[in-house]
C-alpha cells in the first residue's frame, strides 16, 4: 500500500507539472504587419542585419506586393553579400513598381560586384530614362566604362555631371585621368593645371598625372619636371603620403633613365651619368638603370665601376643575355681572352639570336688564330642579319685564312654592295682576284 500510494503521488506531481506548462502564458505576443516593420527598422538601426531580415521576411508574408518591402529585403542580402537573393529582390521590385529608379540602380551594383557587366549597363540604362541626370548611375557607369577600359565613352557622362558640379574636384580630376587615358593629352594637362590653380594642396597628386603624360609622349624632360616637383619642399613638407609613392619614384627613375639614354645616344656620356645616378637614388630594383650606367661608365673608360653595374643588373636578373654580352665586350677590350669567351657564350645561351654575341665570339677566334671557329660563329651572325657588313667582311678574312678563296671573293663583293666605299674590302678583293688568276 505503502509503495502504490507513493506511485500515484509521484504521478500525480508530474501531471501537476505538465499542467502548469500547458497553461503558461506566451511572453513573445505575435506582430502583426507593422510590428515586422518596426522591429525590423530598429534593428537595421542597431546594425543587427539578421535580425532586421528576419522581422521584414515575416512581413513580407502579410503583404507579398510591397515593392518597399521587397526592397529592403533585397539591400540585406546585398548586405551579406547573398548576390544572387538580392539580384532576384531588386527584380521583384521592379516587377511591382517598373518605375522605382532606385531599384535598377541597385540591380546594376548587384551585376557590377559579380562581374556581370553588360547586365549592370543595361540595368544603368533604364534608370538613365527615368531619370538622365542621376548622378550614382551616371558615375556607376563611369565606373563600369573605366573598368573595360572605354574612357572615351565615360567621358560624356562626366562631362554631365561637371556641368552640374563645376567645381567639383573629385570629377574634375578624374576628368583629367580619362582624358590621359583617351590620349587627349593636351585637354588633360590644361585640367591638371586648373586643378592646381583650385586646390593647391593636391598639386603634388596633379603634378604627378602632368608627369605620366608628358611620360607618355616621350617628353621626359618635362616628365622629370613635373615628378620632381612632386617631390619640392619649397612650399612646404611634402606630404608623407608622396614622399612615400613607390610608383611616384618608380616613373620619375623611369624618365631620368629614358632622358638619361637621349643624352647618351647623343654623346652627352657625363650628363647621362649624372641623370643616372639620380635614378638611382629613387629606384634600385631596375636593372635597366644599371644596364645603361654601366654602358655609360664603360663608354667613359671607367671599367671598374661599369663591371659593378653589370653586376648589380645580373643580380637582378640572371637571365639578361645583353648584360653578359657587355661584360664580354669589357673583357675583350682589355684582352681577357677567355673571360670574354666565356661571357660571350653565355650570353648565347641565354639568347641564341644575340647577333653581337655571335660575331664579337667569330671576331674574337679570328684574332686568336681560330679560323673554323670564327667561320662557325660569323656565320650565324648573319643567318641572323644578312646585311651585317662588319659580320661579313670578317667572314670573307676568315674564308680567306681557311682558304675558302672563292667564297671569300663573293663575300668581298657583298660588302661592297652593301657599301662601295669599303676600301678594304675592295682592296683585299682585288688582292684575292689577283691571287684566283694565279692559280
Amino acid at each position: 500500500m505503502f509503495f502504490i500510494l507513493i506511485h500515484y503521488l509521484g504521478k500525480k506531481a508530474t501531471l501537476s507539472e505538465t499542467s502548469e506548462k500547458a497553461i503558461q502564458p506566451d511572453n513573445k505576443p505575435k506582430l502583426d504587419f507593422i510590428g515586422h516593420i518596426n522591429a525590423g527598422n530598429k534593428a537595421m538601426t542597431n546594425y543587427q542585419f539578421e535580425t532586421a531580415l528576419e522581422h521584414f521576411q515575416e512581413a513580407l508574408t502579410f503583404r507579398q506586393d510591397d515593392p518597399t518591402l521587397h526592397f529592403k529585403i533585397a539591400r540585406l542580402f546585398v548586405q551579406k553579400e547573398d548576390y544572387a537573393r538580392a539580384a532576384q529582390g531588386f527584380k521583384n521590385v521592379i516587377s511591382l513598381n517598373p518605375g522605382q529608379l532606385e531599384a535598377y540602380y541597385e540591380l546594376a551594383r548587384v551585376f557590377y560586384a559579380t562581374g556581370s557587366l553588360a547586365e549592370a549597363h543595361q540595368q544603368l540604362d533604364e534608370a538613365l530614362k527615368i531619370n538622365p541626370g542621376h548622378g550614382d548611375s551616371l558615375r556607376l557607369k563611369i565606373k563600369l566604362f573605366e573598368k573595360q577600359e572605354q574612357p572615351e565613352l565615360a567621358l560624356p557622362l562626366l562631362e554631365q555631371l561637371i556641368e552640374k558640379h563645376h567645381r567639383n574636384k573629385e570629377y574634375r580630376q578624374l576628368y583629367a585621368e580619362l582624358l590621359q587615358k583617351a590620349g587627349e593629352f593636351q585637354k588633360a594637362l590644361t585640367q591638371y593645371q586648373m586643378m592646381i590653380e583650385w586646390d593647391p594642396s593636391k598639386t603634388a597628386i596633379y603634378r604627378k598625372g602632368m608627369g605620366q603624360i608628358y611620360y607618355e609622349q616621350g617628353d621626359f624632360k618635362n616628365a622629370i619636371h613635373c615628378f620632381r616637383q612632386c617631390f619640392s619642399t619649397e612650399d612646404g613638407p611634402v606630404d608623407p603620403a608622396i614622399a612615400s609613392d613607390r610608383e611616384l619614384k618608380s616613373q620619375l627613375a623611369a624618365a631620368l633613365c629614358n632622358e638619361g639614354v637621349l643624352l647618351f645616344n647623343t654623346e652627352q656620356t657625363d650628363e647621362a651619368i649624372t641623370l643616372y645616378n639620380e635614378a638611382l637614388s629613387h629606384e634600385q630594383e631596375n636593372p635597366d638603370i644599371y644596364y645603361n650606367l654601366g654602358k655609360a661608365l664603360a663608354e667613359s673608360g671607367n671599367t671598374h665601376d661599369a663591371l659593378q653595374n653589370f653586376q648589380n643588373v645580373i643580380n637582378l636578373n640572371p637571365q639578361d643575355a645583353a648584360t653578359f654580352y657587355e661584360i664580354g665586350i669589357l673583357h675583350d677590350n682589355k684582352g681577357n681572352t677567355v673571360e670574354a669567351i666565356q661571357y660571350y657564350q653565355t650570353s648565347l645561351e641565354l639568347d641564341p639570336k644575340h647577333v653581337k654575341a655571335y660575331f664579337s665570339l667569330g671576331t674574337l677566334y679570328g684574332i686568336e688564330g681560330k679560323y673554323n671557329d670564327a667561320v662557325t660563329y660569323l656565320s650565324e651572325a648573319i643567318k641572323l642579319d644578312p646585311t651585317y657588313i662588319d659580320a661579313i667582311y670578317n667572314l670573307a678574312v676568315a674564308m680567306e685564312k681557311v682558304k675558302q678563296l672563292k667564297k671569300a671573293a663573293q663575300l668581298y663583293k657583298k660588302v661592297l654592295s652593301l657599301n662601295e666605299n669599303h676600301t678594304e674590302a675592295r682592296s683585299n678583293l682585288a688582292h684575292l682576284q689577283r691571287e684566283l688568276k694565279t692559280n
